[in-house]
């Protein structure tokens, strides 16, 4: 017969959990991006509409965009872009590698075609 949990006593998964919230959340903070231009990337399977929404949202512009659907770098002149990205739906907002082209200067983010 299966010993059963002592009641109230958390489990490994539960325990495992929230020391990975622990550990992470601070790292995260700590590598927001200091940059002017992020990539932005969303929850598979969101259109680039929903994308230059969701930049739109946290007050940014659309610099380039990245070939697929959930993903573009974007640009905002006010602090805490990442922040606001984060709070406006990104999955993960990091620092841009540079240039994103020669193309035209960015655009507000409702500007995507």
């Amino acid at each position: 017969m299966p010993r059963s949990r002592a009641a109230g006593r958390p489990g490994p998964a539960l325990v495992a959990t929230c020391l990975g919230v622990l550990v992470l959340a601070p790292a995260l903070l700590l590598a927001l991006p200091r940059t002017r231009d992020v990539v932005v990337i969303g929850a598979p399977g969101r259109t680039p509409r929903e994308m230059a929404d969701l930049v739109a949202r946290a007050d940014g512009r659309l610099v380039a965009s990245t070939g697929t659907g959930n993903a573009l770098v974007a640009t905002s002149d006010r602090p805490g872009f990442p922040l606001r990205l984060y709070a406006a739906g990104a999955w993960l907002v990091l620092a841009s590698a540079g240039p994103a082209g020669c193309g035209p200067a960015a655009r507000p983010a409702t500007a995507l075609p």
